[in-house]
C-alpha cells in the first residue's frame, strides 16, 4: 500500500495527512481512503500543532475539566490541555489543571471507566478527543459512557470528521472533507466496491490497519479458525468454552494474526455486508465477493 501514498494538507493549520485510496473497512462502515494519522499522534512537533490548532475552535466560555481521548490521541490531548490552560479557558478542578484519561473498551464495544477514574469523569465539563469521525456511532457511544458517570459533555475534537456537527455541538476537526474532497463513507450494506465484487484492503481503525496479506497461513491455523466459525460441532457449549480452549492456545501456540483476524470476523459480524459472504480459504486469505 505505501506506493499508494498521498498528501493532503490542512486549510484549518499547518498540518498535513498521509491517505492511501483502496477499499477499506472500519467497524460501522467502509471508506475509499485509510487516513493514516501516526505521526499526528506521536510526534511531539505534530501533536503539539494539533493542540495548538484546536484551541481557537472552542468558544472562551467553554468550561474544560477533563479530555476522554479516544484512538491513541493522548499526546494530543496532554497539548490541548496545556494550550486551554494557557488561553485562559477555565476548569472547576481544584488544582486548576485539566485531567487527561482514555476509557477502557470490552470485546462487545463497551466502554466503561475503572473506579480510581470515575472521579474524573463525574460532575466534570468534557471534552472527547478522537482520530476520525465518520458515521457518529463512537461519538454516540462516549457521550452515553459520559453521561452514564456522571459526566457533561462540552465539546468533541478531532483529527478528521465528515460530521461537522453531532447532536447540539459542533464537532472540531482539523481535517475535513473540504481537505480531502474525493473521500467518501459508505454504509457497509451498501458498498459500491463490494457490490463490484472488490475486495477489502485492509481492516482499519483509529490505530491502523492490518492487510489480509498480514494473517498467515498454515492449516492448523485454517482449522482452528473453521472451529470458530462453525458452531455447529460444539453447539451445545457456549462462547466461553471457544474462548478459553480453542481461541486462546491457538494464539499462544501459533502466534499467527489470522487467528486474530478470524477471531474478529467471527466476534464482529456485522462488519461485513449482509449482501456480501466471507470466505476463508486453505492459505487463510479472506475473500469478500458479491452475491
Amino acid at each position: 500500500m505505501e506506493n499508494r501514498k498521498i498528501q493532503f494538507r490542512s486549510k484549518a493549520c499547518n498540518l498535513h495527512l498521509s491517505a492511501y485510496p483502496g477499499h477499506f473497512a472500519t467497524k460501522h462502515s467502509h471508506v475509499n481512503y485509510f487516513l493514516d494519522m501516526t505521526t499526528l499522534k506521536v510526534r511531539q512537533s505534530n501533536a503539539e500543532e494539533a493542540a495548538r490548532a484546536l484551541v481557537p475552535l472552542y468558544k472562551h466560555n467553554t468550561v474544560v475539566d477533563t479530555i476522554v481521548c479516544l484512538d491513541g490521541t493522548e499526546v494530543i490531548g496532554a497539548f490541548l490541555a496545556e494550550k486551554l490552560t494557557e488561553s485562559g479557558f477555565f476548569s472547576y478542578n481544584q488544582h486548576k489543571s485539566i485531567y487527561i484519561v482514555t476509557p477502557e473498551i470490552d470485546s462487545d464495544g463497551q466502554m466503561f471507566f475503572r473506579k480510581n477514574i470515575q472521579p474524573m469523569i463525574k460532575d466534570r465539563n468534557i471534552i472527547i478527543l478522537m482520530a476520525s469521525v465518520t458515521t457518529g456511532i463512537t461519538i454516540n457511544r462516549s457521550w452515553e459512557c459520559i453521561e452514564y458517570y456522571g459526566g457533561k459533555l462540552q465539546g468533541i475534537s478531532a483529527i478528521f470528521s465528515t460530521l461537522s456537527e453531532y447532536g447540539n455541538l459542533p464537532v472540531n476537526a482539523l481535517f475535513t472533507p473540504n481537505d480531502i474532497p474525493t473521500y467518501h463513507t459508505y454504509d457497509k450494506h451498501d458498498c459500491p466496491y463490494c457490490k463490484s465484487g472488490q475486495k477489502i484492503d485492509a481492516l482499519v481503525n483509529g490505530h491502523g490497519y492490518s492487510t489480509t496479506e498480514q494473517m498467515g497461513y498454515g492449516s492448523i491455523s485454517f482449522f482452528v479458525c473453521f472451529l470458530l466459525m462453525n458452531r455447529n460441532p460444539f453447539q451445545n457449549f457456549t462462547l466461553g468454552f471457544y474462548e478459553l480452549f480453542i481461541f486462546f492456545p491457538a494464539v499462544l501456540l501459533i502466534f499467527q494474526r489470522d487467528i486474530l483476524w478470524c477471531y474478529a470476523l467471527y466476534k464482529f459480524p456485522d462488519t461485513f455486508s449482509d449482501k456480501r459472504l466471507m470466505q476463508i480459504n486453505m492459505t487463510g486469505m479472506v475473500i469478500c465477493k458479491a452475491k
